[in-house]
């Protein structure tokens, strides 16, 4: 006979996805937030084993520049540093960070992933 193979690569515990839906719910509480003049922080989702936070670049065509500049931002050390206390400190399954760049039209731009992997 014929067996489906379900995959549970994403499946978080059941106290991983109560912190979960409890660090969406009290992030969510502040947004929208003004990162920067150019760049608000939209939204705060979680799906199977994600954090995807949504920010939208209210510019309607991202230059060279500014897509360096938002590159620069995600991958520095700060940066990684920040998503590693969230990723190490709050949960014990593999969740990954997604931050999901927007242009003013809504179409994505620019996606960053973390890991874990990174954090070493």
């Amino acid at each position: 006979g014929c067996t489906e193979k379900i995959s549970h690569k994403y499946e978080l515990s059941y106290e991983d996805k109560l912190l979960l839906n409890d660090f969406i719910a009290k992030q969510k509480e502040k947004l929208p937030v003004a990162i920067n003049a150019k760049v608000d922080w939209i939204d705060l989702y979680s799906k199977e084993n994600k954090i995807n936070y949504v920010y939208i670049v209210n510019l309607e065509f991202l230059d060279d520049r500014t897509i360096n500049n938002l590159k620069n931002t995600n991958y520095s050390v700060q940066k990684k540093m920040e998503v590693c206390k969230i990723l190490e400190g709050v949960f014990d399954g593999d969740v990954e960070v997604v931050y999901q760049y927007l242009n003013k039209n809504r179409k994505e731009i620019l996606k960053f992933k973390f890991d874990k992997k990174m954090c070493i």
